[in-house]
This record gives C-alpha cells, sequence and structure tokens, in this order.
C-alpha cells in the first residue's frame, strides 16, 4: 500500500470547479481581450460567486497566468505529440 488516498469529493469539487473557471476565462479573454474579463461577469458565467474566484485565483492577474500556462501544457502536448510521429 501506498499510503496516498484518494482525494475527497470536496477536492475533486474543487479541481472541477477551477477547470470550469478557467475554460470559460480562457473564453472570455479569446472574444474580449484581457480588458473584457470582467470577474464580475465570469462569476456569472461560471455560476460562482466573485468571492470563490478569489479561492482559486488571487487575483486577475494570476488567473490569466493560468490560463497561459493551461494553454501552452497543451501546445507543449500537441508538438510532443507531433514530434513523435
Amino acid at each position: 500500500m501506498t499510503g496516498t488516498k484518494p482525494p475527497s469529493w470536496r477536492e475533486r469539487q474543487r479541481a472541477e470547479r477551477e477547470l470550469v473557471i478557467l475554460a470559460e476565462a480562457e473564453r472570455l479573454l479569446s472574444v474580449e481581450g484581457y480588458e473584457g474579463l470582467v470577474l464580475d461577469r465570469l462569476a456569472d458565467q461560471v455560476g460562482v460567486s466573485k468571492a470563490t474566484l478569489y479561492l482559486h485565483f488571487a487575483s486577475k492577474e494570476d488567473l490569466v497566468g493560468a490560463v497561459m500556462l493551461r494553454s501552452m501544457a497543451r501546445l507543449n502536448d500537441q508538438l510532443t505529440r507531433l514530434a513523435a510521429e
């Protein structure tokens, strides 16, 4: 036995909510740009409070940074697959 326990329901829910936030933030950024990414609007679109956004990301800049890292990770995966072919 490795001693690691699976994530709790609450941890899974938090991770899933964070993915939804990131996906919607990415969509808003692509359509509206940085200035158009208004956190009140993002919270409404995701169905959470603005305070909940701040539980996941300390600031708009942190959120945008996470979106960028997520996009770069997807790009890296695609490039790795292409290089392997």
